[in-house]
């Protein structure tokens, strides 16, 4: 129950953090866009991985991190394709959807940082 709560606060916090990150030119709806994604992560660590991204922008999923073993991620795109998620870990991604349905960014935990990135496997 509590692992519940802490999920649904994290959402909460992700929903209305998302609206300070601005800029996004997603011009399709996110739905369009909605699947599975498989992308990887570079920086001060380095891992793959795979996300679901909703109908409605909501983004869950997991990740390999070869600090930290296996994390989970959720998130959240905007309609403009502003991205926001964060990881079990606490390390923050941050980033766009484009029109051609993939997913780049960077993420940061503490003195850690580095790019992301994610395509969808079938459109």
């Amino acid at each position: 129950m509590l692992r519940l709560i802490s999920l649904a606060l994290v959402t909460i916090s992700l929903v209305s953090g998302c609206g300070a990150f601005s800029g996004g030119t997603l011009t399709r709806p996110v739905s369009e866009c909605a699947g599975e994604y498989a992308g990887s992560f570079s920086g001060n660590d380095q891992g793959i991985g795979s996300v679901f991204v909703s109908a409605d922008g909501t983004v869950v999923g997991s990740m390999f991190s070869a600090l930290a073993g296996t994390v989970v991620m959720q998130g959240f795109v905007e309609a403009n394709g502003d991205f926001l998620g964060v990881a079990s870990t606490g390390a923050t991604f941050r980033g766009q959807l484009t029109n051609d349905c993939t997913i780049n960014g960077d993420w940061s935990n503490g003195f850690f940082s580095g790019r992301w990135t994610a395509s969808l496997l079938q459109q």
